[in-house]
């Protein structure tokens, strides 16, 4: 949902204490496959766009505006917005594009610049059944032992897990689960033929 610009933007001050107050980005750090966003109004987020201090995107500190970093996937990067406070007594409306290159005094944006750093933490990922292909269909032979093999892909977490649930294979002492080595044995017998089914569930304690 992003964050209240107003909320993060106690520091700066304004010795006119106008009404409006925001900032005019002027750099944006580069986020491969991500983007940063605002939602003016605190509707919809659209991208900031492409900044420069000759072509800044004006923000609005007020209760509704809403700043927030879409990061790519499985990725953690901290990454800087850079702003000068914009104190909007050039009549300048919020989401303008605007040059920033006179500043300090008189003018409507600080001397100095701001940043706000956007930091990603990481968030656990689900595993991913790799083995069997789960939409495979596993041929057994009458009398001869079946051995599938499980696996699963989970780069951030623990040890996989593995479950069955809706198990329809005959529950003998030919059959056997061994979830430590993620192995299902089955050896039919000559009048088991016939189709049967068998979810295989993996998780790694948080998610499956």
């Amino acid at each position: 949902e992003g964050a209240l610009l107003a909320d993060v933007l106690d520091f700066v001050d304004d010795a006119d204490a106008l009404d409006l107050r925001g900032i005019a980005v002027v750099a944006l750090e580069d986020v491969p496959n991500g983007s940063f966003e605002v939602a003016f109004a605190g509707v919809t987020f659209e991208p900031i766009g492409l900044v420069s201090e000759t072509a800044a995107r004006l923000i609005a500190a007020d209760a509704t505006t809403r700043v927030r970093l879409v990061p790519p996937a499985d990725e953690n990067p901290v990454v800087l917005l850079t702003f000068v406070a914009w104190d909007g007594s050039d009549g300048a409306q919020a989401s303008s594009v605007v040059d920033t290159t006179v500043r300090g005094g008189t003018s409507a944006f600080s001397a100095t610049e701001g940043q706000l750093r956007f930091s990603v933490l990481p968030v656990n990922d689900g595993p991913e059944l790799v083995a069997p292909t789960p939409t495979a269909p596993i041929n057994a032979i009458e009398g001869t032992q079946l051995v599938v093999q499980l696996a699963a892909d989970d780069s951030d977490g623990p040890d996989e897990i593995f479950t069955l649930e809706n198990n329809t294979l005959p529950l003998t002492d030919r059959f056997a689960f061994d979830p430590d080595a993620a192995t299902i044995t089955w050896t039919p017998t000559f009048d088991e033929a016939g189709s049967y089914t068998v979810d295989v569930v993996v998780n790694d304690s948080l998610l499956t």
